[in-house]
């Protein structure tokens, strides 16, 4: 098994180590599992698209290194639906440490049973690794979302049933951004 996977599989199983309360919500060790500023505990209210939700009504919040699908771009329908599934209606834990320039949280998204939202985006095909923000993640999380981009786009889950889908920051832009080098840590 190459280094990328394991590094992936040790991060899934230690978030599903957390534990966590289908009747409260998940708990809170799922979201300390990362370093970040602040936690914030809610309910689900909203689901905007396949990377944007709005937590108790008030904290709209981007899912940090995930780019999903514009609602009117092939798929976008889908990965919304896909999102919804997942958190609508229920309680989550988000880590989050900045804001975007829409005053969106950036965040990472923990369901009932630590289930990392972010990653399952990813790995079920409704949302690529954004790699122009892959430094603004830390490392382990950087191999998780990459190893479960790989996996999804090799077994065409999603959006990769598509033998050329566009990304959303393709479809926003016209045009491939630069992927930064992180620095080591």
């Amino acid at each position: 098994m190459d280094q990328r996977r394991l590094a992936g599989l040790v991060v899934l199983c230690g978030l599903a180590a957390c534990g966590g309360s289908d009747v409260h919500g998940p708990d809170v060790s799922c979201a300390q599992a990362l370093p970040a500023q602040r936690i914030l505990q809610g309910r689900v209210t909203e689901v905007q698209d396949g990377d944007t939700l709005t937590l108790d009504g008030t904290h709209r919040v981007r899912l940090v290194g995930i780019d999903a699908p514009e609602l009117s771009q092939d798929y976008g329908g889908q990965s919304r639906a896909a999102l919804r599934a997942l958190v609508e209606g229920h309680a989550v834990s988000i880590t989050y440490s900045e804001t975007d320039r829409y005053g969106r949280l950036l965040g990472q998204v923990f369901a009932s049973g630590c289930t990392d939202v972010n990653l399952r985006q990813v790995q079920t095909g409704a949302a690529w690794f954004y790699r122009a923000y892959q430094c603004d993640l830390g490392p382990a999380q950087r191999q998780a979302l990459d190893a479960a981009e790989r996996l999804a786009h090799a077994a065409r889950h999603g959006l990769w049933a598509d033998a050329l889908p566009v990304a959303p920051w393709v479809f926003r832009n016209g045009t491939e951004p630069e992927v930064p080098v992180c620095a080591a840590s």
